[in-house]
């Protein structure tokens, strides 16, 4: 538990922590918001609209976020359409057009947050994209959730552009 889930109302000036294991390496909170190589996600969104992704070196696990010299990882900016009456989110995630498309990854919804908002809203576990995110309770339609991926190797032998694999 972290000080933001004691006293919400804190996000309004820090930024939750972030796992550096599952989000890609260099990567960087900020209320509001989350910078990946570099980039605001927030930003990233308002340019290209939603859904929209990024990709970089990924962080080797139980290396406090050191880059992996041959696996990548990804984060995708999604937008909330709907809550359904127990609560439930769907968003926009279809990846075509996206720089992840050609990649088979999986979204960790266990890491997602809110981005383009700072919300002093208690969180609660919410269903959302086939999974389950910890989310502020006053979410609501047009939000914008930064999701990371899980690692991937590139393949060096040419059979697959990209293949799915833990770092």
């Amino acid at each position: 538990m972290t000080l933001t889930d004691l006293l919400p109302t804190l996000r309004a000036s820090i930024a939750d922590p972030l796992d550096v294991d599952a989000w890609p390496a260099g990567t960087r909170a900020a209320v509001g918001d989350v910078a990946v190589g570099g980039r605001s996600l927030a930003r990233l969104a308002a340019l290209q609209g939603t859904p929209c992704a990024c990709s970089t070196a990924a962080a080797v696990p139980c290396t406090g976020g050191r880059p992996s010299p041959s696996h990548r990882a990804g984060a995708v900016v999604v937008a909330v359409r709907a809550i359904d009456e127990t609560g439930a989110v769907a968003v926009g995630a279809d990846l075509a057009g996206t720089s992840l498309a050609c990649a088979d990854v999986a979204l960790r919804w266990t890491e997602a947050r809110l981005i383009g908002r700072a919300s002093t809203a208690r969180r609660a576990s919410t269903p959302v994209g086939g999974g389950c995110a910890l989310l502020p309770v006053d979410l609501r339609v047009g939000d914008l959730l930064a999701v990371p991926t899980e690692a991937w190797a590139e393949v060096q032998d040419g059979a697959d552009a990209r293949t799915r694999r833990h770092a």
